[in-house]
């Protein structure tokens, strides 16, 4: 059965795992074993809880003892007939698998609730998220931002998996519903023409965590 961060950031269009970070180095393939060699202790208990949730998520497609290694760009590399995505933060690793012939491609990304500088909204937000911040009560304004940030992340990491697209802060504009736990998204890349609901992104706030999703779909089928 899945859990409730689950069912309010996929439903039942993928399988979401997520666990605290600490050391599983004995859960991993020896192939991904060898891809953290030499790294921090830090950098290797994200990457094995991160690669531990992968694992557990595949189970529930039926699929076992797949090593998830990395592309040109560290992405993972998901069996073929699987899209997928991780992320972590300081405490949580998370990752989402779902079946291809469901879905084109999904996005997750974890960030931990805290104040943040201001000044990034220069560099993350475009005029129009800037605008709308400026909108947000004062009380309310760090959230959207994270909101805003959390939710690019997850988006480009969707759209990178589908199109090997690397879109950049400038080129998506963001405008989170801070308690419905969705957001209107619009990306400006040449080439790129999204249908309206093409793309779904949800979020959802816990005390302590900001997750969001996003969910790529296919087009019904015309005639």
């Amino acid at each position: 059965m899945k859990n409730t961060l689950n069912e309010a950031l996929y439903g039942d269009q993928a399988t979401l795992v997520t666990a605290d970070i600490t050391d599983h180095h004995q859960a991993l393939h020896p192939a991904e074993l060898a891809l953290i060699t030499g790294t921090s202790e830090k950098r290797a208990r994200e990457f094995s809880t991160g690669r531990l949730c992968a694992q557990q998520a595949l189970h529930h497609l039926g699929i076992d003892d797949f090593p998830i290694l990395r592309g040109e760009h560290r992405e993972p590399l998901w069996p073929g007939n699987v899209v997928g995505s991780i992320s972590h933060c300081r405490d949580i690793a998370g990752a989402v698998v779902a079946d291809k012939q469901h879905v084109k491609s999904v996005g997750l990304d974890i960030e931990i609730q805290k104040q943040l500088n201001p000044a990034i909204a220069r560099h993350v937000c475009t005029e129009k998220e800037k605008c709308w911040l400026g909108e947000q009560a004062a009380a309310e304004q760090n959230l959207a931002l994270l909101l805003i940030f959390s939710i690019k992340e997850a988006v480009f990491k969707c759209v990178y998996q589908a199109t090997r697209a690397q879109l950049r802060f400038q080129q998506c504009d963001v405008m989170p519903a801070l308690v419905a736990g969705i957001a209107d998204v619009q990306i400006h890349l040449s080439g790129l023409l999204l249908a309206p609901n093409e793309l779904e992104v949800r979020s959802c706030l816990t005390e302590t965590h900001v997750y969001s999703a996003a969910i790529w779909h296919y087009l019904p089928a015309v005639g």
